[in-house]
């Protein structure tokens, strides 16, 4: 077996290194998710109030019964969860591309320090 050519501190070094990149690929990725989760709410926010609106006109006119008013307020509530599920998939999603990014960054760093040792 041929013996290493690099050391321990090489590789601690290059992945010191890799620690100030993945800050960056991190912060870009909050960030990103931020803005998607700030529209996400305010698009929710504005459907339901939009939505109350009309149930409550249609309570008020006598066009529904307060039961349906009850169930139609429930059903925009579950849709209202539906959407932010959804945004929880989108994340799980684009948090394994993050950690896709900073495997593949890691191999890269070190595959030439260990190669370049031999």
């Amino acid at each position: 077996m041929a013996k290493r050519k690099y050391s321990e501190s090489d590789i601690k070094k290059a992945l010191s290194d890799v620690d100030n990149q993945i800050e960056g690929m991190v912060d870009e990725f909050i960030n990103r998710r931020k803005k998607a989760f700030v529209k996400a709410a305010q698009d929710l926010r504005n459907r339901i109030e939009k939505q109350t609106i009309e149930f409550t006109e249609l309570l008020a006119e006598g066009k529904i019964t307060p039961e349906i008013f009850e169930m139609l307020v429930k059903q925009s509530a579950a849709e209202a969860k539906i959407h932010i599920l959804e945004q929880s998939v989108v994340s799980r999603a684009k948090f394994d591309e993050l950690a896709q990014k900073v495997a593949i960054r890691v191999a890269k760093t070190l595959i030439p320090i260990v190669l370049g040792a031999l």
